[in-house]
């Protein structure tokens, strides 16, 4: 099974620490992936390799490390035709996660700096995950957002619980503005792709993604 966590600045933290967490429970995972700015948790929780291999389309420090430990494999490409690879040659990937801005005005998840050839992934994927982070700069140009109806699940980033511990009060005593409907992923569980905050629980929310969608994807 092909998992994508894209490149640099947009790469998933909540989702990938949760999946480190049960790491053992899923085996035969292909993680693609560019320019690694910090350890990744799936790695790091299987140093043998067991359950996780990686491959980088471009090496950080840490991915070479990780290629010397053994770990992970350089894909070479020419940087200018990765999204015609992802669009003509290379299979659908199976789940992709990207790290996002909140939802905006407008329906859209920006994928901020580190867009570089996010969209043809994402075209392409047969399960879509944003993990959002209000801490990404918004970026302007063709392809750098990415429309609700096109993400079957929301994650809340790294900023959810401090944002949370000062709207709690508030939530309770107050529905959502936004008009969105809640809807079913093809998992089955539930999810509100209409807002950048997930409806489950902090905690589940990574768990569910990480462990359940992971499941049930064909490999």
């Amino acid at each position: 099974m092909w998992l994508d966590y894209g490149a640099a600045l947009c790469q998933p933290d909540v989702f990938d620490r949760a999946l480190g967490g049960r790491i053992h429970q899923v085996s035969n995972i292909k993680l693609r992936h560019c320019l690694t700015m910090r350890p990744r948790a799936v790695l790091e929780a299987d140093p043998d390799g067991h359950h996780i291999f990686a491959f980088s389309l471009h090496y950080s420090s840490y991915d070479r490390k990780k290629h010397d430990e053994g770990r992970c494999n350089y894909i070479p490409v020419n940087l200018g035709e990765i999204p015609d690879y992802y669009r003509r040659f290379i299979d659908p990937v199976d789940i992709v996660v990207l790290k996002t801005c909140p939802l905006d005005g407008n329906g859209y998840y920006n994928l901020s700096a580190a867009n570089l050839w996010h969209h043809a992934v994402i075209e392409r994927a047969r399960i879509v995950i944003v993990e959002t982070s209000r801490g990404l700069p918004h970026v302007h140009g063709e392809q750098t957002g990415l429309h609700v109806s096109e993400v079957d699940y929301v994650i809340e980033g790294d900023d959810a619980r401090r944002l949370n511990s000062r709207t709690r009060r508030s939530a309770r005593s107050t529905p959502p503005s936004d008009g969105s409907s809640r809807r079913k992923s093809r998992t089955g569980i539930a999810c509100r792709s209409g807002s950048a905050a997930c409806q489950m629980p902090y905690a589940r929310c990574c768990f569910k993604a990480a462990c359940a969608i992971l499941a049930c994807t064909p490999r």
